[in-house]
């Protein structure tokens, strides 16, 4: 729920020009969220192993806490993609894999 609720209150922040106060609420319930939802050593060792994903969260929080809300939003949004993008992919492709007739050709 927290993952849903950091989500929903970056994108309305991001629609309301930019709105710094929903931006850093999002980031708050997001960052929390995430790790309650994969657990903490999963969160740590995807930081780990992918330094630029995590330099770009971590500097585009600190952007978005020094007003340079739109960079810092759009920064946050390209590490997110650098760093769920294998774990989506991945995911999409067992589901793939489960669905009669394309399966079997996967």
């Amino acid at each position: 729920a927290a993952v849903c609720g950091g989500v929903f209150t970056l994108l309305t922040g991001a629609l309301l020009f930019f709105n710094r106060f929903l931006l850093l609420t999002g980031n708050i319930l997001f960052f929390p969220g995430v790790t309650l939802a994969i657990g903490l050593d999963d969160t740590l060792s995807m930081l780990y192993r992918n330094k630029r994903g995590a330099l770009g969260l971590g500097l585009g929080f600190i952007l978005i806490w020094l007003d340079w809300e739109m960079l810092g939003f759009f920064l946050q949004a390209y590490a997110i993609f650098v760093l769920f993008l294998p774990t989506v992919l991945t995911v999409s492709y067992d589901a793939c894999g489960q669905i009669p007739y394309v399966g079997p050709i996967l």
